[in-house]
């Protein structure tokens, strides 16, 4: 399978940001890779309605040319889905009678969304980029040391371990033994000289820790602090007042849980704080934090990005057409023309706009899912 780092997620998105009209319309797939019981990706039951609804969607009748590109592009994409086992999910754009093809298999589900149009549909692949783009650090607190691990679009991209310089639990078990030779049975000076060397070795053990971890968490990275409580504790009063605050602490994960699956899980909580963070940056929109900054629905929206002065756009997440998952593959349509905001959204991103994705329900509600604050 081909991993997506960052770089490779933005090169695409930068290759097709600057595509230019084609000779043929272009087909744009994003496809959630989950499975049936009988182990065939759940898009493929459905890809010839899609494909014959975003046929349906497209603004100009099609040429006998242009119809059997769009064929072959719906062949490509079907062997593309069985080709792609073992990812989670699939961008895949395609215009064939020009002899332009690009895919990415990904290792964070997707949404299925399909869109036939003169230029790249946008959309989902820069709500993927936003939801699992940021990485997410794992300090994993035990006996054994602290592990370091660094997950980005679901690849382990850093682990690192560290260890104390001395095993703790075979020190405490010669402070056990140095109490029985004391005169009053407990140890004494021995036992306090002993206890003082564990906690010195305990605090250098954490401040290690603590700063193998400030360097692998690099700006905008998430970061989950892992282990029983009192691991944790030693470990976060080493930490810089930024990390600390910024700590997910959590209960150590199941040991016996293997590496695709921890990465898993991590990238099921970088999206979910990124929702909630989406949902934040609306609710500061809709409590107009940004002032007179502030715009709403798409013409408003792209008056701004027309004159270059689009500073964040927040897009609701169903602010264009798509079908769901692999566990509700349904359809979901905008009453708007969902091209518009993929217009605008190309726009934004070629300016060098933030782009956020939210749920908020106000935004679909009161300005077709779209809101945007200016630079100035």
């Amino acid at each position: 399978m081909t991993s997506a780092p960052i770089e490779t997620v933005d090169e695409f998105i930068d290759e097709l940001l600057a595509a230019t009209p084609r000779e043929v319309p272009v087909l744009t797939a994003s496809i959630d890779l989950g499975v049936t019981g009988e182990g065939r990706p759940v898009a493929l039951h459905m890809l010839r309605q899609v494909i014959r609804e975003a046929i349906d969607r497209y603004p100009s009748e099609l040429s006998h040319e242009a119809r059997a590109s769009l064929d072959s592009d719906a062949e490509a994409l079907a062997a593309a889905i069985e080709d792609s086992a073992g990812a989670a999910g699939l961008f895949f754009v395609s215009g064939s009678a020009d002899g332009f093809e690009r895919r990415i298999e990904t290792s964070a589900p997707v949404r299925n969304a399909v869109d036939i149009d003169d230029l790249p549909a946008l959309f989902e692949l820069a709500r993927y980029r936003y939801l699992a783009g940021a990485a997410i650090v794992l300090a994993e607190v035990s006996l054994r040391g602290v592990e370091v691990t660094r997950v980005q679009f679901g690849v382990t991209d850093i682990t690192d371990t560290v260890e104390p310089h001395d095993r703790i639990e075979k020190v405490k078990q010669r402070t056990s033994r140095e109490g029985f030779g004391a005169a009053d049975g407990a140890g004494g000076h021995a036992m306090n000289r002993l206890q003082r060397s564990i906690e010195g070795k305990r605090t250098t053990f954490a401040a290690d820790a603590a700063h193998r971890i400030e360097e692998v968490v690099g700006p905008g990275d998430l970061f989950v602090l892992a282990g029983v409580d009192s691991g944790r504790s030693g470990i976060s009063r080493q930490l810089p007042d930024h990390l600390r605050e910024a700590a997910i602490e959590v209960p150590a994960p199941d040991p016996g849980m293997d590496e695709t699956t921890r990465n898993a899980w991590l990238t099921d909580l970088v999206i979910r704080s990124r929702l909630e963070a989406g949902d934040r940056v609306a609710a500061r929109w809709f409590a107009d934090e940004w002032s007179d900054r502030t715009s709403g629905g798409i013409a408003a929206a792209r008056t701004l990005a027309d004159a270059g002065n689009v500073e964040t756009l927040i897009l609701h997440e169903d602010a264009v057409d798509h079908f769901g998952d692999a566990s509700d593959a349904r359809d979901r349509s905008p009453d708007h023309n969902p091209r518009d905001v993929e217009a605008l959204l190309r726009v934004a991103l070629g300016q060098g706009a933030a782009v956020v994705f939210t749920r908020d329900p106000l935004a679909m509600e009161r300005h077709q899912g779209v809101l945007a604050v200016a630079r100035y």
